[in-house]
């Protein structure tokens, strides 16, 4: 574990409280234990913050779960529904910023968070009030190479800050304050919840661009097509 991230409420070597974390990572999971594992091993990875991590697990087996022992990490039980999961998992956050990720992100940056952070309190302090979501631009990894040209311009639309082309493969960094303030995710979806919040903050408030790239696996388009 790096020293200068934090994945668990207790520390032996110190007599008074715990530092409050900087940020609350929250990953929902269904039995996704190999690109689980590597992104915890991304987050342990991360330097000049201190991190809360939560897994909220929708009832996994016990190879996800063994992972989940194996890094020290806070497993928060909930009925399947990524919503319904990642709210769960917010009203147990540590931290006052939330920063939602799927679990098959990867962060190849360990300072990554910490810029984000870093940026958002700069636009923050400009805009002055804090009604703000940040999102990542994306890479894909792919299986095939060269990867398909398509994928550049997914690529490139995740940089863009405009309806519909936010989506939670983005990641999504928001103050604690601002999601209670939105009704949190909408628990009754089976999935697109992410792009009704996407929604809720154009309306309420702002979305900037983080610095950097959050890696996302293409998965989905190489089982299904683009």
């Amino acid at each position: 574990m790096n020293p200068n991230t934090s994945h668990t409420s207790t520390d032996v070597t110190h007599s008074g409280p715990t530092p409050k974390p900087d940020l609350t990572v929250i990953i929902p999971a269904l039995n996704e234990p190999h690109t689980l594992e590597a992104l915890l091993g991304d987050l342990g990875a991360q330097t000049g913050l201190r991190l809360d991590i939560l897994v909220a697990d929708g009832g996994s087996d016990t190879t996800t779960i063994n992972i989940l022992k194996k890094h020290d990490i806070r497993r928060i039980k909930s009925p399947p529904g990524r919503g319904r999961q990642m709210n769960r998992a917010a009203q147990k956050a540590r931290g006052t910023m939330l920063l939602f990720l799927h679990a098959d992100s990867r962060i190849t940056r360990p300072d990554l968070l910490a810029e984000a952070m870093a940026q958002y309190r700069k636009v923050e302090a400009q805009r002055g009030f804090d009604r703000l979501a940040g999102h990542f631009p994306l890479r894909f990894a792919t299986r095939q190479q060269p990867p398909h040209p398509a994928y550049r311009f997914y690529e490139r639309k995740t940089t863009l800050n405009r309806p519909q082309v936010i989506n939670g493969d983005q990641g999504m960094l928001i103050s604690r304050r601002f999601f209670y303030e939105l009704g949190m995710f909408d628990a009754s979806l089976p999935f697109m919840e992410d792009q009704k919040m996407a929604a809720h903050i154009f309306e309420r408030g702002e979305w900037i661009t983080l610095p950097g790239h959050l890696h996302t696996s293409a998965r989905r388009f190489e089982e299904e097509g683009l």
